[in-house]
């Protein structure tokens, strides 16, 4: 029945009974007691059934415009890319959106909705048959508008899964047209291929982003992050199994280096550009990278860590080797294996993986230990080594002229000795420059990432090292500073035996001569030009001082030993001492280019002590509130005044009590 007569027939109906005066609905007891119920029942439901049969007829009808509409704009669609209009052809795919935006809206439950959908899915293959056609042709840039319509023309994930797709497919198209350039070297295609990628989004992502929903944008970063992985995965295992064996060199690990920063930096600006393009005050820290291209920043990680510590042993060794061939390991040869660990520590910072950088540290503790104990172990056989002729006797031909300081360098053990001591000083510089660099890279790291490795224990363990060279050190040079006193045995032997107990003619002829000062300052100039030589062909300029001063402060133990327990004095025997100490420290100072004043402050504070004219007049020194004459406890002052003969040991010690007493009262 056309649908005008059915309305026409609703309200005939509706007017015959309007005109009885009341609805047959109005008295409900009526209607239910009345004989035409099942009449009146069944053409309500053959109305309503009329009514939504025209209902359908009309939706049917919209439909089939609708989809005459869509094949219309298809073929106009089609006729634009036919002569290359994308723009044309974007506005009909454009309306084909909305077409089926409209249709589904209020008519997906008819079967004709099927059709449209089928319609729909070709012109989608279609458009991206035409996109991937102008992959190479420098048109590229303009089938964007054409990629945006695909969220609209099916799920968002058709659309992310054709311009990954793309991505695979212009990557793969640029790889082989670069080819005489890449020449299938992992190490130029992998960051061609990031950076290609890179520039693929920079060229797509902004208009997407107009049309995209926010969630399909991060499945999209994440789509073009697993296939940009994939691209890289085989050549990374490529890369892979040709360094990780047979030999290496310092330029196959800083490419490993490189290209792993390459991945680094492809997530890294993957994220920034990204994140910063998309909607939203959050939108940068809600874009998370996968771990498909983490997982291959671990296998070059792997390789990096496994390739530089075979490296670091392999070059370690062969320095050792060659310095021990030749009788000691010297100061070439520290420099030498610095230079290896610090070369091996800085490729591990640029590498910015904090557990290849842990790693790397750990080896150079190794190796450090390895290195002490083979110096601590030519230090151990020296000491065992015997010389027929003393030192003493030695230093006396030496000092007679009869031999040169050269005999006491070429001894057995000195000069091995100095190296070696030379040697450990600079690696406790070198060892404690490390550890500076590193915790100092280690806090900048921390600063950007507080989760990245604090390498405490690595840290820790370096300052551990650096202190036993350090004792090394200390060790090998007081050995050195025992013997070159030992030098001067006669002198001091001389000068045990001498009793300063003088006239005043005695010392008139006297005064003008240093009888033992001189002697001891010039073979000591003697030994320093030796050590200076020594410690300048080394590049050492650190050790000759510091054994200067072990050796003043040795020498004035053995003074201290000889004044307290041989020596005695009068008042002008003791003048004459000090004026000879004076020199003396006034010579080491000289050498050494600091004062030495210090060290002899005892044996200087006994010298004014002993001279005074009466002994009442230690008074003077006396200090009340440390009950202490000078430097001198009461006990040592005993000893130091019993020194001057003239001085009986009652009246010293009446007159120690007295100052004490009084310090009690």
């Amino acid at each position: 029945m056309p649908e005008a007569e059915v309305f026409n027939v609703v309200r005939a109906n509706s007017s015959s009974t309007s005109s009885k005066g009341a609805s047959p609905l109005a008295n409900r007891s009526d209607f239910v007691n009345s004989p035409n119920k099942k009449v009146v029942t069944k053409s309500t439901q053959r109305l309503k059934e009329l009514g939504q049969a025209v209902k359908n007829l009309k939706a049917t009808r919209d439909v089939m415009l609708m989809l005459y509409q869509f094949k219309m704009e298809e073929l106009a669609i089609k006729r634009s890319l036919v002569e290359n209009d994308i723009e044309t052809a974007s506005v009909h795919a454009k309306k084909c959106y909305k077409i089926v935006t409209r249709c589904s809206l209020l008519h997906t439950s008819l079967p004709l909705y099927s059709k449209l959908e089928n319609l729909m899915e070709d012109l989608r293959l279609y458009l991206a048959s035409y996109s991937k056609s102008a992959v190479g042709t420098g048109r590229s840039r303009d089938i964007t508008s054409l990629i945006t319509t695909y969220p609209s023309l099916g799920p968002s994930d058709q659309g992310i899964s054709f311009i990954s797709e793309l991505l695979v497919d212009c990557v793969n198209f640029e790889i082989s047209s670069q080819n005489a350039f890449l020449n299938n070297e992992p190490l130029k295609e992998i960051p061609f291929i990031f950076s290609y990628a890179l520039r693929f989004l920079d060229l797509y992502f902004p208009d997407l982003n107009k049309y995209f929903e926010q969630g399909a944008l991060h499945l999209l970063v994440q789509s073009v992050n697993s296939r940009v992985s994939s691209i890289v995965k085989p050549r990374l295992v490529t890369f892979a199994n040709k360094h990780g064996t047979g030999a290496l060199s310092e330029d196959e690990i800083e490419n490993t280096v490189l290209i792993g920063r390459a991945c680094k930096a492809f997530c890294e600006e993957l994220q920034a550009r990204t994140g910063a393009n998309l909607r939203g005050d959050d939108a940068r820290s809600s874009v998370r990278i996968d771990s498909s291209m983490h997982d291959n920043i671990r296998v070059l990680c792997s390789v990096y860590i496994s390739n530089e510590i075979r490296l670091l042993r392999q070059q370690y060794s062969e320095i050792v080797r060659h310095s021990l061939s030749q009788g000691l390991i010297d100061a070439a040869c520290v420099h030498d294996i610095f230079y290896v660990l610090q070369r091996s520590t800085q490729r591990s910072h640029a590498t910015s993986w904090s557990k290849a950088l842990q790693t790397i540290v750990r080896d150079v503790n190794e190796v450090l230990k390895d290195l002490h104990g083979r110096i601590s172990q030519v230090s151990s056989n020296l000491s065992q080594n015997s010389e027929s002729v003393s030192l003493s006797e030695l230093g006396a031909c030496i000092i007679r002229g009869d031999k040169g300081i050269e005999n006491f360098i070429s001894r057995s053990g000195v000069s091995c000795r100095v190296k070696a001591a030379i040697v450990s000083e600079l690696i406790v510089d070198f060892s404690r420059g490390m550890n500076h660099s590193l915790e100092s890279f280690v806090e900048e790291q921390r600063a950007k990432n507080p989760n990245w490795c604090s390498l405490q224990v690595e840290l820790e363990e370096l300052r551990r090292t650096a202190v036993a060279f350090e004792r090394l050190s200390i060790e090998l040079t007081n050995t050195l500073a025992h013997d070159s006193v030992g030098l001067v045995k006669q002198i001091l032997n001389q000068l045990s035996l001498t009793q300063y107990i003088l006239s005043e003619k005695q010392f008139d002829l006297l005064a003008g001569s240093k009888v033992w000062a001189q002697p001891l300052i010039w073979l000591y100039e003697q030994l320093a030009k030796a050590f200076g030589h020594e410690s300048s062909m080394q590049n050492c300029t650190t050790w000759l001082p510091k054994f200067l001063e072990l050796l003043a402060a040795r020498l004035c133990i053995t003074l201290e030993m000889t004044l307290f327990g041989n020596l005695t004095f009068n008042q002008l025997g003791i003048l004459l001492f000090e004026r000879e100490l004076r020199v003396l420290v006034a010579g080491l100072s000289n050498l050494t280019q600091t004062s030495v004043r210090t060290t002899f402050s005892r044996l200087l504070s006994a010298c004014r002590i002993l001279s005074v004219d009466s002994i009442t007049d230690v008074v003077d020194f006396w200090d009340a509130a440390s009950c202490r004459l000078l430097e001198f406890n009461l006990d040592e002052s005993l000893q130091v005044l019993k020194r001057r003969v003239d001085f009986t040991e009652m009246i010293v010690i009446e007159t120690l009590d007295s100052l004490a007493q009084g310090e009690r009262k």
